[in-house]
């Protein structure tokens, strides 16, 4: 069963939310490519949607904390830069070795847990807070970076 990205999870920035969907989607990509044994083309595929698109979007988001003083902030943040380091440790892995059995693993494992750690837990806590009637200073748009291809 694929993963789904909760509509009550949004945090009421339309790129931020995007870019939550297209998560989802390219981990439901990446499960079916490993259960068919298409796993290192899509694992490639992967780690460049999250070099160019979601560790630049974390910049939005972390925007959207910092204008709603969200008190888990530096926590948060935290949590993107140690996603960060780990996408870009095993893409160099990947770059030295394009067959590591173990760091196509360690891909799966590291993106995995963190859609299930960051997105469906602490991104969640975050639209709870962004949302919670005592935001009124939480920008309901915030400025982000441009969309390239407008997928939801």
């Amino acid at each position: 069963m694929p993963l789904q990205w909760p509509p009550e999870f949004a945090l009421g920035d339309a790129e931020i939310d995007a870019t939550h969907c297209e998560i989802v989607d390219q981990v439901n990509r990446l499960i079916v490519a490993c259960m068919e044994g298409r796993g290192t083309a899509q694992v490639r595929e992967l780690l460049d949607f999250f070099q160019q698109h979601v560790l630049l979007r974390f910049e939005a988001e972390e925007r959207l904390m910092r204008a709603c003083r969200y008190p888990e902030r530096t926590e948060h943040q935290r949590m993107h830069a140690d996603f960060a380091r780990k996408i870009r440790q095993l893409r160099q892995e990947l770059q030295e070795d394009a067959e590591c059995d173990e760091a196509l693993g360690a891909l799966n494992e590291a993106v995995i847990d963190w859609v299930f750690d960051h997105l469906f837990t602490a991104d969640r806590v975050l639209g709870d807070f962004v949302r919670s009637p005592k935001q009124h200073h939480c920008p309901s748009r915030t400025p982000a970076l441009s969309s390239s291809n407008g997928h939801h």
